[in-house]
């Protein structure tokens, strides 16, 4: 089997269009998930330093905060689960 045979089978075999697809969800999704992550730990840690300068309103709207992100948060790891396992 010459090189360009051994090329030409490894592109039947792949679908690059489908493996590039699914590295660029895989990436996208990552970060979202990392990123509502994060803003949940800032609303956390947000709302105790706002708790501890006695400004109940505004911790209570870092907390609002920290829940959304945390939500959001588990939403996306719940639909990559779903995804992975359909």
């Amino acid at each position: 089997m010459s090189p360009v045979d051994a090329i030409i089978l490894s592109a039947s075999v792949v679908d690059t269009k489908a493996l590039l697809d699914s590295t660029v969800a895989a990436l996208v999704s990552g970060l979202a998930v990392t990123v509502a992550f994060s803003i949940a730990i800032y609303g956390v840690v947000r709302c105790s330093d706002l708790r501890g300068e006695h400004r109940p309103l505004a911790a209570a709207a870092a907390a609002a905060v920290a829940v959304v992100a945390g939500l959001a948060s588990l939403a996306g790891m719940a639909l990559g689960i779903t995804v992975m396992i359909s």
